[in-house]
């Protein structure tokens, strides 16, 4: 859609997704990731791990603690928040380009249902990928491998709801 001085206001029928919709997109993804890793968050293994030095070449070592965190929740909220929302963007970002060339393609309209359906599902699967190294690069050893899988499809679950309410309401970016 454009207005009369010719500026592309990010309607319906054009090919670039619309800002602020696929901001809103990926803070809601990114806050379902935060909410499904936050109880891992807050109970960090932080003093527990010790590492080995080797001192003066004689096999003796010297264990060293790591300080505890200052911050408690909040910082652990923010964190995992912060590390996941630019990755969330960009998924979000391509889902909806995806789903516009795709829709251009296929000739249908892009408020359809299949669009935005299929927005939904890839905007879910974006946070749910999104979701992994997140908890890898935020919360280490203090979550497993198994568990982390666990909390993705958790994410993928919540998410898909959450996109399907909001492509209802808002259309597909």
């Amino acid at each position: 859609m454009m207005h009369d001085d010719g500026v592309d206001c990010g309607g319906a029928g054009t090919s670039r997704p619309r800002v602020g919709t696929v901001l809103v997109f990926a803070a809601a993804c990114t806050a379902v990731i935060v909410w499904a890793l936050e109880e891992r968050a807050l109970y960090l293994p932080v003093g527990s791990v010790q590492a080995t030095m080797p001192m003066g070449g004689h096999g003796h070592g010297v264990n060293l603690r790591l300080p505890a965190p200052n911050g408690g929740p909040v910082p652990n909220r923010l964190a995992l928040a912060l590390l996941s929302l630019l990755q969330t963007v960009i998924g979000v970002a391509l889902a909806a380009r995806g789903v516009r060339w795709l829709r251009a393609r296929a000739g249908r309209d892009l408020q359809s249902l299949a669009p935005r359906l299929l927005f939904a599902l890839f905007a879910a699967a974006v946070a749910a990928t999104v979701t992994i190294p997140t908890a890898n690069l935020a919360l280490g050893s203090a979550i497993s491998s198994v568990t982390t899988l666990l909390e993705a499809m958790t994410v993928l679950q919540y998410a898909f709801v959450l996109a399907v309410a909001g492509v209802t309401l808002l259309g597909v970016p």
